[in-house]
């Protein structure tokens, strides 16, 4: 039956009234929207990027940090790669906006109530950011936080400083950002960690050295993930105090005490939470099997070293499993990356507030190989006939990778780079097989090793080491020390840091070398580049048709007897550097002895006068050099021994007993003046030295040219001690007499020509005195 109400009553009916909407759900009204729901939430709305934050987490400590996942050049980032270091930070509300703060440095205050107090209040955490709060829920706030995390930021970088395009730094690269041409492109998350990935765009300008521009602009893109990764607020991690003495990662912290006065710096040595669970690297499918294998041999040397220290949860190797993400930070890999660049490298990332290490990673490039077989071919081709092949199979490189990825690995587990390993040993114990064999070539695998350059093609070299296979006796003595009880011993061996390149004092931390006799061994590397200079042009020969491998193959030869002759040359004016504490005995500083700072000045002197075996004229002519190549290198290296002369002032203060610059200079003289003085002919190097011992002396003797004037050979800009300058002085009146008498005996009208002018550019200096 139907049911007719009257008018009145359907006059009288109330319309229904639309729920309004909250601040919230008008975010999503009519929008398209992206969400990732985990440790908080990602909302990508059109253009904006809104983060809906729990409130429980507010206050709760984050890691923040940076990968790579993909690049429009190899030459500029690897792919998997952490440029930046992750900053830890957190969350507040104050009011109605969200602040993100990034955390202090931190402090601790013992003992003392007031100074804890006055430390918080001194102590507070910068404000990095602050987001309006746009809407309430229940339980979280939602804020817009795209202006954070979409900008052109040193912490969003896509650049490399160390990539191949650098040119080991000669090339200055400046990436310009285009907000225009770059979007927020996918936003993730998990439990631990929340992730947004944004495709940056970027106009790039190199120039060398800062000052000669290429002129062009060239576009880059690269799709940069930011991950917040939450750190557990409460767990068994025991910081460690670090020892100098051992060489480890370390973090800082400051200590205010009311025992004490004043504060003190605190270096916690960084590791991993190995109680709570083992380190787990994910290694790359891609890697071949012979690769691989060696990746196994290395984490099983390591493991046996934490296994002595009494670690229980050591190192485990998974692949690449189908559902993960290498280039999240939460995933610690060995990853197999396309690029340009051969050097393997490494990063670690650790809690700036206790040392902890949270992830690690490796990078092997494609082109490992190259740095590989140019190495092999460099230190080993002149008794090595594997090493005269151009392409190396995979079981060839192995050994090397193995070398490199015992180190690598030994960074991630919190060790730094000991320098002074490889000088552990006698340099003739590393030509015998039986003691390579059961030691190694270094007391650590930390130091940056080379082939073994100490062979000869005279002798039988059947089972003598090549390349370093396991960890030292000092890399066992430093996990031990790291992950073993409190009070572990320091290693027995010497350890020496990295130095830089602007101040090098101790010679026992050089890159390259072999042996605790520097002239021994860099003699048998001399005899070994001269056989392959001899032979190069006939091993190649067959293999290297267009000759691309010959054109780059004497820069790598200068370059590697570059390193030879420092490793000699630096230990005039060295100084031993001890780290040490109250009760060692052993001193913080001592100079290298006299006898042999002289000795390696003189024997080097004469070796590189000796330098013609650099010179074959088929292998000359294939590589496309004009001229002699020797004649080069002896006037480069020549430069060398001014420089080291130059940099004897801090080593002879220090010394009981010193090799003063005088002496040293002296025997310059002797060396470079030898033939002048009776009337011969010196040799090229000797007549182009003459030339910068008048700028030295000269300089020495506070005799300048005006501000804007140069020698022939350049800027004068010798450095020695003031109260040298009567000294020099006097030597600058001998040398001119002896050109005086050199210019009647000359057996040349060019020499005599050469000395007569000497003579005038030292009368000169005089007058404008």
């Amino acid at each position: 039956m139907t049911v007719i109400l009257p008018c009145s009553v359907l006059a009288h009916k109330k319309p229904t009234k639309e729920k309004e909407l909250s601040n919230y759900e008008k975010l999503f009204k009519n929008k398209k929207y992206t969400s990732a729901k985990g440790l908080f939430t990602f909302h990508l709305i059109d253009d904006k990027l809104y983060v809906e934050l729990p409130l429980s987490i507010l206050n709760k400590p984050f890691l923040v940090g940076t990968s790579i996942e993909g690049v429009s050049d190899p030459q500029e980032s690897s792919i998997g790669q952490h440029l930046a270091k992750p900053i830890r930070a957190f969350f507040q509300q104050r009011d109605s906006v969200v602040e993100f703060c990034r955390s202090q440095t931190p402090i601790l205050a013992e003992h003392s109530e007031k100074i804890r107090t006055a430390v918080q209040k001194s102590s507070i955490a910068p404000i990095l950011e602050t987001f309006p709060i746009k809407a309430y829920t229940d339980s979280s706030v939602v804020f817009d936080m795209t202006s954070f995390l979409f900008k052109d930021d040193p912490q969003l970088t896509p650049m490399d400083p160390k990539a191949f395009n650098s040119m080991d730094g000669w090339v200055i690269r400046k990436m310009n950002f285009s907000k225009e041409r770059s979007l927020i492109s996918a936003v993730s998350a998990t439990s631990e960690s929340v992730s947004v990935t944004c495709c940056m765009s970027y106009d790039e300008s190199m120039s060398v050295l800062g000052l000669f521009s290429s002129g062009k602009k060239k576009p880059f893109t690269a799709f940069v993930k930011r991950t917040f990764l939450q750190l557990p607020e409460q767990n068994t991690y025991e910081p460690r105090l670090a020892d100098k003495r051992v060489g480890t990662l370390m973090t800082t912290v400051y200590q205010y005490s009311g025992d004490q006065q004043g504060s003190k710096k605190i270096a916690y040595a960084s590791r991993w939470n190995l109680k709570e669970r083992p380190l787990v690297l994910y290694v790359d499918t891609l890697f071949p099997s012979d690769w691989q294998n060696s990746i196994k041999q290395c984490i099983k040397q390591w493991n046996g070293a934490l296994v002595k220290a009494g670690v229980r949860n050591s190192i485990q190797l998974k692949p690449y499993e189908k559902e993960m993400d290498p280039n999240d930070i939460r995933y610690s890999c060995i990853h197999y990356v396309l690029t340009p660049s051969n050097a393997i490298t490494d990063n670690v990332w650790m809690d700036p507030a206790n040392g902890e290490i949270i992830a690690a990673n490796i990078y092997v490039p494609h082109n490992f190989p190259q740095i590989v077989q140019r190495n092999m071919f460099l230190q080993t081709a002149a008794f090595n006939p594997t090493a005269r092949n151009i392409q190396l199979s995979d079981k060839d490189i192995a050994p090397a990778l193995t070398t490199q990825l015992l180190r690598s690995i030994g960074h991630c587990l919190g060790l730094s780079d000991n320098m002074a390993g490889s000088i552990a040993f006698p340099t003739d114990s590393l030509r015998s097989a039986s003691f390579t064999s059961q030691n190694g070539l270094s007391a650590s695998v930390m130091d940056k090793l080379p082939f073994n350059y100490l062979l000869s093609s005279q002798e039988n070299n059947k089972g003598v080491l090549l390349t370093q296979q396991s960890i030292g006796s000092y890399d066992n003595d430093a996990i031990r020390w790291l992950y073993g009880p409190e009070g572990s011993p320091v290693p027995a061996f010497l350890y020496s840091r990295p130095q830089p390149r602007n101040a090098y004092y101790d010679p026992r931390g050089m890159s390259g070398d072999l042996g605790n006799d520097a002239i021994k061994s860099v003699q048998y590397a001399f005899n070994n580049l001269a056989v392959l200079v001899k032979n190069a042009d006939k091993w190649l020969d067959s293999q290297d048709e267009d000759y691309s491998y010959r054109e780059e193959l004497y820069g790598h030869l200068l370059n590697q007897t570059s390193e030879y002759v420092t490793h000699v040359l630096q230990q005039v004016g060295g100084i031993y550097l001890n780290t040490k504490q109250a009760n060692d005995s052993v001193p913080a500083y001592q100079p290298v002895p006299k006898d042999l700072q002289r000795k390696s000045f003189c024997w080097m002197m004469d070796q590189i006068e000796k330098m013609d075996w650099l010179d074959d004229n088929a292998l000359i002519e294939h590589s496309g050099s004009v001229g002699m190549v020797s004649d080069y290198a002896q006037k480069f290296f020549g430069n060398f021994i001014f420089v080291q002369l130059n940099a004897m002032t801090l080593s002879e203060s220090k010394s009981n007993n010193p090799y003063t610059q005088p002496e040293a200079e002296s025997d310059v003289e002797n060396f470079i003046l030898q033939e002048t003085k009776v009337g011969k002919v010196p040799s090229e190097l000797k007549r182009f030295l003459q030339n910068r011992l008048v700028d030295f002396l000269i300089s020495g003797s506070n005799i300048q040219p005006s501000s804007k004037e140069t020698t022939d050979n350049g800027p004068i800009s010798f450095v020695t001690s003031p109260e040298y300058s009567s000294i020099w002085y006097e030597k600058l009146l001998n040398l001119k007499k002896t050109y005086s008498k050199a210019v009647l005996s000359a057996p040349t009208q060019e020499l005599k020509d050469e000395y007569a002018y000497r003579e005038y550019t030292i009368n000169k200096a005089m007058r404008n005195k």
